[in-house]
């Protein structure tokens, strides 16, 4: 099984072997973790630096940015010694996809496969939602909350029919929660 669990929807998480990271020297490194995490096929330097900006733009500085992110998953791991976590392969930065598994991709594939109240269990908030990560993300963010608060009315809507009132009012709350700047959740609860 996977040996690293990243999850982004709400604050950032990060385990290996079921352990928190919680030693982050740079926060920086947390954003690089976030990208490589929702973007599977990796980044390249020049995508990194995009996302980053600023003088954290510079080669130099993401490569130190990738360094303190593998020191943070991988405290052992000796210098020039190749991560199990955080690879390099044909100059683009990515997460070994054997070792590591990432909640935004759960929640996508129980959607996809119908599962709403799977997803929804998966949904613990918005993308990245602290302050430091608001500036990042912004368009995954509205997206990965667009797909939870239609899956909350689709969900609250069935058990609504199936007349469990007390189900669908906890969902729809749960949502107008999590979504405060959407109004859909708070419609369909003075609906119900």
């Amino acid at each position: 099984g996977a040996r690293l669990e990243v999850k982004l929807l709400g604050p950032l998480e990060a385990r290996v072997e079921g352990v928190l990271v919680d030693q982050w020297v740079r926060r920086k490194a947390q954003l690089v973790l976030a990208a490589l995490a929702l973007y599977p096929r990796g980044l390249a330097l020049p995508e990194l630096g995009e996302l980053m900006g600023g003088e954290d733009a510079k080669p130099t500085a993401l490569k130190v940015a990738i360094s303190y992110l593998r020191h943070a998953l991988e405290p052992a791991l000796a210098k020039g010694a190749p991560s199990a976590y955080v690879v390099l392969e044909h100059e683009r930065y990515r997460l070994v996809a054997d070792a590591a598994t990432v909640d935004v991709r759960a929640f996508e594939a129980a959607l996809d496969a119908g599962d709403l109240a799977g997803a929804l269990a998966i949904y613990r908030g918005n993308l990245l939602d602290e302050p430091f990560f608001h500036k990042f993300f912004e368009a995954e963010r509205e997206q990965l909350r667009g797909r939870a608060v239609a899956a909350a009315l689709q969900l609250a809507a069935g058990q609504r029919a199936a007349g469990d009132l007390a189900g669908a009012e906890a969902q729809l709350a749960r949502m107008a929660a999590i979504a405060q700047t959407d109004e859909a959740p708070y419609q369909a609860l003075m609906d119900l």
